[in-house]
């Protein structure tokens, strides 16, 4: 993963899983989640690094409406 330390990727990478409600999941193959758990995963993936330029087109788009609303919040916090 560029730009994140190798100290880090561990802890981001379950603080992501957790945000997207796929902490339970993070040993299963991807192609199992459903299409809303792709979703989440994408978005959470969008957030991981520290880009300096993030473009969300319909981020949102397929998402539970918790979800929306925790993914949205840490993307305010960016």
């Amino acid at each position: 993963m560029y730009g994140v330390p190798k100290e880090e990727v561990k802890d981001r990478i379950a603080k992501m899983l957790e945000l997207a409600g796929l902490t339970h999941r993070k040993d299963d193959l991807v192609k199992t989640y459903s299409g809303g758990m792709k979703r989440r995963l994408a978005l959470v993936r969008s957030i991981l690094h520290d880009s300096e330029l993030l473009i969300l087109d319909e981020m949102s788009l397929g998402v539970d409406v918790q979800s929306r609303n925790l993914i949205w919040n840490e993307v305010r916090k960016l």
